[in-house]
């Protein structure tokens, strides 16, 4: 089949297929779903254990070594590591790339099951976490209103706020910090207790016994039939003062004839600011399978909402993951348009003919709408690797399209022939030419079927975006610019300008003339290289080992970080202290944050629980949010370095800086050094050693330890 003869004898019905790819080009762009980097999959599972008021040495002893004995027999496992703190375990396990980690979670539940019973009482449960660089916060909400106390305010949020956000598409669960809780405190003397022949092991019965809701089972009377429960949950401080309590001879009183009981505030656990003032926040937390722009609008809506229904309230999303990557992606997409106009402004200089030019404008934008399509079908999503791919494939595409146009121009003007014939054998002759330079371009990524792990999941969107707008751009080649050429431009030669626009014949005459100097200067150069053949090759030589010797000085990263107008500081206070002494310290902090100009938020969160995942309870974390790049004169890493200079004397707390990147925290926070050994004060010793020795090598910073004193 000659597919190019077709193309030009067949012009409408290649226009019907044009307009196809078209609408699905547009439909496929509207339903791919943003993500910033391509979807990957962590072959790493996380089991956390927690043990309260136990020290890092009981935990390790009594709970890390019995997990890692357990788990160590486990199929695929490439490596364990853990982590043994103050009241939490944390051990960790790399599978081999590949695994099927629900398999490996259910071998892993069956192991943990035998050794549950010998852990120490007191002992949770251990939970099993498939590490997954999705499920991260993605939504930060901050919850005030007018005359609400702020145990109402948690109430609130964990009652009406919560529940909503939970049911969202994309959500996995919502997180609640600050505020404060009521609480009913029951006082007896121990000495009365003692002679009225009761225990508070048996008081605590009586209470939980009265405070639940029990079936009374149900009775039938006639056709019909009727349940029957008793309501006995208590609602109010006078029902737990009015509830039976049997004594030692029989006689039944009164809980508060015995005890006092009143309702106080529950010991608070954990703190939150926003901008100086005390506020509920929601940390909101994404699915492993959702879309981080689609979770993070129907969070928008459902706040909207939420404002609307309860107008005394104010809840408001202060940080989210979604307009960073919507902003990003749709910068890319329109960066790839613009970078295909100016591509078709440039060819047009070259050739200086409306009709040809018309012929790249037409072809390029259906070779990248059909990349789209492509696309879509493969599953990928629009991310900045897949677009990244797509920029580059954009100077591709106009490639094959250059070199079946000036062969038709040959054809047409050189040799003579006519419009339809001389479009047909210029685009037979080349056919061969254009489908094996192709297919050259493509078989450069075949190596990447062989790669595997992290960098085989973010490089294959690159490597099927390249290979779809090439495979594109050589069908558009085939059939777009024959059908065009052979029907529609009628003259392939120089185009005028009319006399009002006599500048643009001007100009393209003045770069004629400036082509032609370079081209005999060029054509000069290729002379001497050719006669001097030694010289030519020892200066190839010396550039080629000049830029190895320059490579180690490029630096190297997975991906590079952006200014995206944010920064975190975590302040960590010393060992044991409590929430007012972390909270102090973070005060601190704060008010010299809040001297930096382009500062606009600072959200401040605190947790005095121990045995968490994302901090220990002696820390404070503060995301801080600075006005838009181009409204300030700084960066956000010059402004970070500031913070660093100012928080440096604040005595009692260590106190590390970073600017926060969507694209650079994917992959980690510098270099890791592992120590073994079984001696931990000679391991103490070394650690210490090779901390002062970091610290002074240059562009190393806040260099920390896993051992605590």
């Amino acid at each position: 089949m000659d597919i190019t003869k077709i193309s030009i004898k067949r012009p409408v019905a290649i226009m019907m297929v044009m307009f196809i790819i078209i609408i699905l080009g547009a439909v496929s762009i509207t339903k791919m779903e943003m993500e910033l980097t391509p979807e990957t999959e962590m072959s790493m599972v996380m089991i956390m254990t927690t043990y309260e008021d136990a020290g890092p040495e009981e935990v390790e002893n009594l709970v890390t070594e019995k997990i890692e004995s357990a788990v160590a027999n486990v199929e695929n496992v490439e490596s364990i590591s853990s982590t043994s703190s103050e009241g939490s375990s944390m051990v960790s396990i790399e599978f081999n790339y590949g695994t099927n980690l629900d398999t490996a979670i259910t071998d892993l539940r069956d192991k943990l099951s035998m050794v549950e019973a010998t852990l120490p009482d007191g002992c949770d449960s251990p939970n099993i976490m498939k590490m997954d660089m999705n499920s991260m916060p993605i939504a930060t909400i901050v919850v005030s209103g007018e005359d609400m106390t702020s145990d109402e305010l948690k109430s609130f949020a964990e009652d009406d706020i919560e529940p909503r956000l939970e049911r969202q598409e994309g959500v996995t669960s919502v997180d609640i910090m600050g505020g404060t809780e009521q609480e009913i405190l029951i006082e007896i003397d121990p000495k009365r207790l003692e002679g009225l022949g009761l225990t508070m092991t048996s008081i605590g019965q009586i209470l939980s016994a009265e405070n639940s809701n029990q079936s009374g089972g149900s009775i039938s009377y006639g056709e019909k039939s009727m349940t029957i429960s008793t309501k006995q949950q208590m609602e109010s401080i006078e029902d737990v003062k009015n509830t039976p309590i049997q004594i030692a001879n029989g006689t039944v009183m009164r809980l508060g004839d015995i005890a006092t009981v009143t309702e106080t505030q529950k010991e608070v656990t954990s703190i939150s600011r926003y901008n100086g003032e005390s506020r509920v926040t929601l940390s909101v937390t994404q699915s492993s399978d959702g879309n981080t722009v689609t979770a993070v609008n129907n969070i928008l809506d459902e706040v909207e909402k939420l404002n609307a229904e309860y107008p005394d309230m104010t809840i408001e999303v202060v940080s989210e993951s979604g307009s960073t990557i919507e902003d990003s992606v749709m910068n890319v997409v329109s960066n790839i348009f613009t970078g295909a106009i100016l591509s078709i402004l440039v060819m047009f200089v070259f050739l200086k003919n409306v009709g040809l030019t018309g012929v790249i404008a037409v072809s390029m934008p259906i070779s990248i709408i059909g990349t789209f399509v492509f696309l879509y079908f493969s599953g990928t999503t629009l991310n900045m690797i897949s677009l990244g791919g797509l920029s580059v494939g954009v100077g591709m595409l106009v490639d094959n399209s250059v070199v079946m146009l000036e062969n038709i121009y040959r054809y047409r003007t050189s040799l003579g022939y006519g419009k339809v014939k001389g479009t047909y054998r210029a685009g037979r002759e080349v056919r061969s030419s254009l489908i094996a330079s192709t297919l050259t371009t493509i078989v450069v990524f075949i190596p990447f079927v062989f790669v595997s792990g992290m960098m085989m999941q973010m490089m294959t969107d690159l490597a099927l975006a390249i290979v779809f707008s090439l495979a594109m751009s050589l069908i558009s080649a085939m059939t777009v610019v024959p059908m065009l050429a052979g029907n529609y431009v009628n003259n392939v030669h120089r185009n005028k300008a009319p006399k009002k626009l006599d500048f643009i014949n001007k100009m393209l005459n003045m770069f004629d003339i400036g082509m032609k100097k370079l081209s005999n200067l060029y054509g000069r150069f290729l002379k001497w290289a050719v006669w001097h053949k030694k010289r030519t090759l020892s200066c190839v030589m010396l550039v080629f080992i000049a830029s190895l010797c320059m490579l180690p000085s490029v630096g190297m990263e997975l991906m590079p970080s952006s200014d995206e107008g944010t920064f975190s500081v975590t302040v960590k206070a010393p060992k044991g202290s409590n929430l007012d002494t972390v909270d102090a310290l973070s005060l601190q902090v704060e008010e010299i944050l809040e001297q930096i100009p382009e500062m606009v938020s600072i959200s401040v969160t605190m947790s005095g629980s121990s045995g968490s995942i994302m901090g220990s309870s002696e820390e404070s974390s503060i995301s801080c949010g600075l006005v838009d790049k181009n409204e300030r004169d700084r960066s956000t890493d010059e402004i970070v370095e500031e913070v660093r200079n100012s928080v440096k004397n604040i005595a009692g707390a260590e106190i590390s800086v970073s600017s926060s990147s969507s694209m650079g925290s994917m992959m980690g926070g510098g270099v890791s050094v592992e120590i073994y050994g079984d001696d931990m004060d000679k391991l103490q010793e070394i650690s210490d050693q090779i901390a002062s020795q970091m610290e002074q090598i240059e562009g190393v910073r806040q260099v920390s330890s896993s051992l605590e004193d």
